[in-house]
């Protein structure tokens, strides 16, 4: 047997052959054929024909696509990101009204709790709407209908592979319109800031520290569980993207714990529901009135991690 060409042309050439060439020498076209001879072989059933040789033929040649039709899945910044989104419990409802802004037709794709894509509406057509009620953690990604391509969302200047109400800073209970456009998906990763660890500069108060902090476009999620560790009622709120203060959840009762899902350059603070006093968050050997995952050193996306209000 010489390169990857084998020609058996009688039932004794088969039967001599080891398993072994069989196996190995042969194409996986041509293998299955031998196989099945194999197998009446060893039952010791005679074919009534063995007909002409056998000859392996050589793996086949995929056509050429056109470039527009490709749709390549691997190794994208964008289709990562997609990949790796998925949904997370939450009670904070809004409506999207996902507007099609393309000129092909797409079908709108909500990810579900196990990162799955469920299908929500087929072939939206060019400037048709599809109105959605949805969670602030629940992510939607969009594609051609014919090419499988990912298209990008844009709302409130952002735009992103997958849109999820809380990286948009969607406000909670409204109604928004998104846009749904062509990919374009360079602004994908943005860079994290450097952490900075000082709790509370010299020169600043916790409250002027608390004001200047405001949430950055991040891809990286993480489930915090904020634990209240004082003896009063918390209230824990979210600086958005405009450094606005959302209340993500009121009187966090002594020894509560909230699970949130976030990102990680998402910051919050903490106040006493009834004073208003700032409280301080405590993880990883670090302190401060404001926690950011970033700055407080959350290692991977996905990560569970507990966090004391104190």
């Amino acid at each position: 047997m010489t390169e990857r060409l084998t020609i058996f042309s009688t039932i004794d050439d088969l039967r001599n052959a080891s398993d072994e060439v069989l196996i190995n020498g042969i194409d996986a076209v041509g293998r299955e054929v031998v196989l099945e001879y194999i197998l009446e072989l060893r039952r010791n059933v005679q074919p009534t024909q063995f007909g002409p040789p056998i000859i392996c033929p050589a793996p086949p040649t995929l056509p050429e696509l056109p470039l527009d039709q490709l749709c390549i899945r691997e190794n994208t910044a964008s289709e990562n990101q997609a990949a790796r989104s998925k949904s997370s419990r939450n009670q904070i409802k809004f409506t999207a009204c996902f507007k099609n802004s393309t000129k092909s037709a797409v079908d709108l794709i909500w990810k579900n709790y196990g990162g799955e894509e469920e299908l929500v509406r087929k072939n939206l057509q060019p400037g048709d709407t599809h109105k959605q009620s949805t969670c602030l953690t629940h992510p939607f990604i969009a594609r051609d209908s014919d090419t499988r391509k990912l298209q990008s969302f844009l709302y409130n200047t952002k735009t992103s592979a997958v849109f999820e109400g809380l990286n948009f800073g969607v406000p909670h209970n409204g109604s928004v319109t998104v846009s749904i456009c062509e990919g374009k998906f360079e602004d994908i990763e943005p860079e994290l800031p450097e952490p900075s660890f000082n709790v509370v500069e010299k020169d600043q108060t916790a409250e002027e520290l608390a004001s200047k902090s405001k949430s950055h476009n991040a891809y990286k999620s993480f489930t915090a569980r904020f634990k209240n560790n004082t003896k009063s009622n918390i209230d824990l709120i979210w600086k958005n993207y405009d450094g606005e203060q959302v209340i993500v959840r009121q009187d966090i009762e002594p020894g509560v714990t909230h699970a949130e899902c976030t990102y990680f350059t998402h910051p919050f603070i903490a106040r006493d529901s009834a004073t208003q006093q700032l409280r301080s968050f405590s993880f990883n050997s670090i302190t401060s009135v404001v926690f950011e995952g970033n700055n407080f050193g959350v290692k991977r996306g996905g990560d569970v991690v507990t966090v004391g209000i104190c």
